[in-house]
């Protein structure tokens, strides 16, 4: 176990040292070529569109295409919400869908109880798709995840009055939190005055030894100070004899309490991740490795996808402008492909789910 709460408690360090540094990069240096590439599949669809008119699609392309459309749509959709009239139009168009039909269904209802169960916010479902949704995130990051915090008009900001009506269960839990910590600190000075009475150099015959105790003697009381209680449960279990069975317990008692408060600080961590991934597309996860650390390989390689993606979509408008008919005809067999791929992944998905109920 203790092997176990070492490799959490670095991981954490890890998060806490680099996701400040992921979050900032991918601002920087992989959301304006997401955003490019964004702005690109828009053309390209709008181009789909245009041609599918001038050219025509005929009786058995129309199925295919329609079915592309509408998918592509919705996802476009997603990102730039019903705001974005020529998308929501075209949506129409092949979905036959509007926003009020959207706003009410099954999915966004259960989306939005789920967002407000996390995060104790009503979300305005509406507002939601007109503005999309990395957009609606990142303009109301302050009511979800506390980040803005004025106070200029000497109320409380939106996060601070949600704290302060709290549930008799969330007030039960911080305070069995509070006892926890409070009683974690009381094994620590209990571990730490035994190990100060056990390792104190003026207590060792042995002058040899004495510089040894001297160094232990420092360790622990500097791992005391700095709430260490990892190194100070180190030390006990290193230095701890066959008789000392009350100090055993301590330790138990000390390690059980001390992995229920990594946990605590993982989950904040998580959620510090799941704020970034709501306002970056979902992929700050790609750039942490299994040891909470940020990992500049990954990152370079999805750098390199995307301005390949976007190389792909500029040669893309730039055959739909010079060579409409080939390039249409083309695109249309790719849909074909992808629109069967898509067909028989959800009939195996669905043959899945019905063998596992």
């Amino acid at each position: 176990m203790l092997l176990a709460i070492e490799q959490q408690q670095t991981y954490i360090r890890n998060l806490q040292d680099n996701l400040p540094k992921t979050s900032a990069k991918i601002e920087a240096e992989l959301k304006p070529i997401i955003r490019e590439n964004e702005q690109l599949l828009r053309s390209i669809t709008i181009k789909l569109d245009e041609l599918a008119n001038r050219i025509g699609l005929g009786k058995y392309n129309r199925e295919w295409f329609d079915t592309y459309m509408a998918a592509e749509l919705e996802n476009l959709l997603n990102i730039f919400g019903y705001q974005d009239e020529v998308m929501a139009n075209l949506y129409h168009t092949y979905a036959g869908i509007t926003l009020d039909d959207i706003a009410g269904d099954e999915e966004h209802t259960a989306m939005a109880e789920s967002l407000n169960l996390l995060f104790g916010i009503s979300i305005d479902v509406k507002e939601f798709l007109r503005k999309g949704h990395q957009t609606y995130f990142e303009e109301h990051s302050d009511e979800f995840f506390g980040t803005k915090n004025d106070t200029s008009n000497g109320e409380d900001p939106p996060l601070k009055k949600r704290l302060r009506a709290k549930t008799a269960k969330q007030l039960a839990a911080e305070s069995k939190a509070a006892i926890e910590n409070s009683q974690l600190e009381k094994d620590a000075q209990s571990v730490y005055k035994r190990l100060i009475k056990k390792l104190h150099p003026d207590l060792e015959q042995d002058e040899a030894l004495k510089p040894q105790k001297t160094a232990l003697v420092q360790q622990v009381t500097k791992a005391y100070e700095e709430n260490d209680f990892f190194t100070l449960l180190k030390l006990q279990i290193t230095h701890l004899d066959d008789n000392e069975s009350d100090a055993a317990k301590i330790a138990d008692d000390m390690l059980s309490r001390y992995n229920t408060l990594l946990t605590k600080q993982l989950k904040e961590q998580q959620q510090h991740i799941k704020q970034i991934s709501y306002t970056s597309g979902g992929i700050v996860e790609d750039f942490i490795d299994k040891n909470g650390k940020f990992s500049p390989q990954k990152f370079a390689a999805k750098i390199r996808f995307y301005k390949k993606e976007s190389d792909e979509f500029r040669n893309d408008l730039l055959n739909a402008e010079s060579r409409p008919k080939t390039w249409f005809k083309e695109q249309m067999k790719s849909i074909k492909d992808c629109v069967q791929r898509s067909m028989v992944e959800n009939l195996y998905n669905d043959m899945f789910n019905r063998m596992n109920f």
